[in-house]
């Protein structure tokens, strides 16, 4: 996908990544190749990547620990972090947050079998009680068709999921 957050993602700082695709041959692709956006790239169509090249800028390493122990800060204060969960569920629909939109639709803490909306950031799904896929999966078709209902958006999933249906 092309992991994120605040304004900045994995695939910015990529230079080149090295690709396996179903034959088991590896393949070396350039930044432009992998064709990073917003939570994609053009890495879908190979089995799993096995390398990357990033270009990363040096800096005071006062300065970048401060940046860090920031985002850290930020990260903790605004989203679950003792609880499993596989990060952000949905992608941001183009000028919302896909968390308002799960909360303004009254969804904060519903639950399914073991997994919960988080009370926390309501695009996280949480594991409470040795959720199942199922319980995740009922969760996330739950939370799409709500939303759909009361906001007219319809969210795309974000996390990745194999073995599994889209």
């Amino acid at each position: 996908m092309n992991a994120g957050a605040w304004g900045s993602s994995f695939g910015d700082v990529v230079t080149e990544v090295t690709v396996m695709n179903d034959t088991g041959e590896l393949v070396n692709l350039t930044h432009a190749e992998a064709d990073f956006e917003y939570r994609h790239s053009g890495l879908d169509t190979y089995f799993c990547v096995t390398g990357a090249t990033l270009k990363l800028e040096p800096g005071d390493a006062d300065t970048i620990t401060a940046r860090m122990q920031a985002f850290y800060k930020q990260k903790v204060e605004t989203q679950p972090f003792a609880e499993e969960n596989a990060g952000c569920m949905f992608k941001n629909p183009p000028g919302d947050s896909a968390g308002r939109l799960i909360d303004i639709s009254g969804l904060k803490g519903y639950r399914i079998g073991g997994a919960e909306v988080s009370t926390v950031h309501g695009n996280f799904i949480l594991n409470i009680d040795n959720a199942t896929a199922s319980d995740v999966l009922n969760l996330v078709a739950h939370i799409q068709q709500q939303v759909r209902e009361k906001t007219g958006t319809s969210l795309q999933t974000e996390v990745k999921r194999l073995g599994f249906d889209d």
